[in-house]
C-alpha cells in the first residue's frame, strides 16, 4: 500500500447525476454540491463533472469549476461520449476522483492512471434480489471494484451488507457520514411544543406514520403545533379545520432550515435511507429527532434516549409517548446533546477530514487500456423514471448484466449478476 502526502493531493474532480447549484433536488445533488463547497473551503481545486440527459446547465452560484457532459439519446452515440470524459479527465489530470453513481466514470475505473485515488460513493443499497433504485446504486458503486480504491457508504450497516453481498473485501469499504453546511438560524418565540413532519406524502418517508400520529395528537390536550413539509396529498384533509396544523408543502431551502430550527423534535419514520441528510440538519440546530430503526446512519448517529430518540418497529404509540414526554419537560439537554453530537463527528471539517484519510491510502492497481468495452450503458438516469417492472427498465438491466459478464468475462456468472 502506497502513502501519500496531503501536501501531494492538489485537484479533485467530483462526478454525478445531480447537482442541487444547478437547480436539481434530491440526496445526490445536495451531497455533491455540498462536499464540493467542502473541499473548497479546506484549499483544494475542485471540479464537478455533471453527466445528465437533459438540455446543458450551469450553476447559479458555486466555489468549484463544473462541466457539463450530456448523455445522448441514441444507445450508439454513448461511445463518444465516453471518449469526451475520458479525454476531459487526462487533460484535467486530477489527483482524486469521487464518483457518485455515473456509470459511464465505472467503466473508467480500470483505465485510468493508476497514480489516481479512485472513490465510489454508495448512495444506494438493497440487500437481496431487487429491481428498486436502491439496488441499482448499490450496484453501480462497486461496477470494477478491483480497479477502485474505496467505496464510501454513509452508514456501518452498508459497509458489512455490501461486502456480503458483493463478495468484496470490507476493507475496501469505509463509512463516512453525510454532512450538511449548517447556518444557525434565528430563533422565534414560541408558547407551543413544535413537532415537524418533512417526508410528503411519501410511504417509504413514512408519511402514513406521520399521518397515524398526527391523529392521535389530535385527540390530546396538549399544547402544540405540527408542521408538516412538503405536498401532503390525502393527508392534508382531516387536518385542514385544526389550527394546530400547518401545511407548508414546498418550501425553499432557506425557509425550510428556518421551520426545522423552529421546531422542537422532528419525525423521522423513514422505511429506506442511507442517511437520512435530514437527521444531520436536525441535529445541528438541535432539534430533537425521532426516528424508526431502519438500518441507516440513524443506529450510528442516535443514542436513544440521549441526543434523540430510536422507536422500533415505527409504533405510532411509542412516537405519541415520547411526544407527551418531551412537552411535559425541559428539553435542554436533549436538544445540547443533539448539537454536539453534531459538533463533534457530523460538521463540514470532519467529512474533509474522513476522507483525507483516504487520500493517504492508495492502493496500487492494475490498469487496462481504453476500449469501446469501457462503455456502461445502463445509466441510471435512463431508468428513473420508467415503472420497476416496465419492459425498458427490465431490457436496460438486462443489458448491464450482459455488458458486466463481457467486459469481466465471468461468463458462468450472468444469471447471478441478473438477479441482483
Amino acid at each position: 500500500m502506497e502513502s501519500l502526502d496531503r501536501s501531494n493531493i492538489k485537484k479533485i474532480l467530483l462526478t454525478t447525476t445531480g447537482l442541487s447549484s444547478v437547480g436539481q433536488g434530491g440526496g445526490i445533488s445536495s451531497y455533491v454540491h455540498d462536499l464540493a463547497t467542502n473541499f473548497v473551503n479546506k484549499g483544494y481545486k475542485v471540479t464537478v463533472y455533471l453527466v445528465r440527459q437533459s438540455e446543458p446547465v450551469f450553476p447559479t452560484a458555486s466555489v468549484y469549476d463544473y462541466s457539463f457532459f450530456q448523455i445522448p439519446n441514441k444507445r450508439c452515440d454513448e461511445s463518444v461520449l465516453v471518449s469526451e470524459i475520458y479525454k476531459s479527465i487526462l487533460a484535467l489530470n486530477p489527483d482524486v476522483i469521487i464518483n457518485n453513481d455515473v456509470s459511464y466514470i465505472a467503466g473508467l475505473w480500470s483505465v485510468l492512471d493508476t497514480k489516481i485515488i479512485r472513490i465510489s460513493v454508495m448512495h444506494g443499497f438493497k440487500e437481496g434480489f431487487t429491481w428498486s433504485n436502491f439496488g441499482i446504486q448499490g450496484k453501480m458503486a462497486i461496477y470494477n471494484w478491483k480497479y477502485i480504491d474505496y467505496i464510501v457508504c454513509q452508514n456501518e450497516a452498508m459497509v458489512a451488507d455490501a461486502s456480503k453481498k458483493y463478495h468484496i473485501p470490507e476493507q475496501k469499504f469505509c463509512c463516512i457520514h453525510q454532512t450538511v453546511n449548517f447556518v444557525p438560524v434565528q430563533k422565534l418565540k414560541k408558547s407551543s411544543f413544535s413537532i415537524l413532519f418533512a417526508g410528503g406524502a411519501s410511504y417509504s418517508k413514512g408519511a402514513d406514520i406521520a399521518y397515524n400520529v398526527a391523529k392521535e395528537l389530535k385527540n390530546t390536550s396538549l399544547n402544540f403545533e405540527f408542521h408538516w413539509c412538503l405536498p401532503a396529498g390525502k393527508y392534508k384533509k382531516y387536518f385542514e379545520s385544526d389550527r394546530r396544523f400547518v401545511f407548508h408543502g414546498a418550501l425553499s431551502r432557506e425557509s425550510f432550515l428556518q421551520t426545522l430550527g423552529n421546531s422542537d423534535c422532528i419525525l423521522i419514520p423513514t422505511r429506506m435511507d442511507t442517511g437520512p441528510l435530514l437527521l444531520v440538519e436536525a441535529l445541528a440546530q438541535g432539534v430533537i429527532p425521532l426516528c424508526n430503526d431502519v438500518k441507516s446512519a440513524i443506529p450510528d448517529l442516535i443514542k436513544s434516549g440521549k441526543n434523540g430518540f430510536i422507536v422500533k418497529k415505527n409504533r405510532v404509540r411509542e412516537y405519541l409517548r415520547i411526544i407527551e414526554d418531551l412537552s411535559k419537560k425541559n428539553i435542554v439537554s436533549i436538544s445540547d446533546l443533539a448539537k454536539e453530537s453534531y459538533q463533534k463527528t457530523l460538521t463540514p471539517e470532519c467529512q474533509v477530514l474522513s476522507f483525507e484519510q483516504l487520500f493517504r491510502k492508495n492502493t496500487s492497481l492494475m490498469q487496462r487500456s481504453f476500449s469501446s468495452q469501457n462503455v456502461v450503458h445502463f445509466h441510471l438516469y435512463n431508468t428513473a423514471l420508467y415503472h420497476k417492472v416496465s419492459y425498458v427498465r427490465i431490457l436496460n438491466k438486462v443489458i448491464n448484466a450482459f455488458e458486466i459478464v463481457m467486459t469481466d468475462r465471468l461468463y458462468k456468472n450472468c444469471f447471478k449478476y441478473l438477479l441482483k
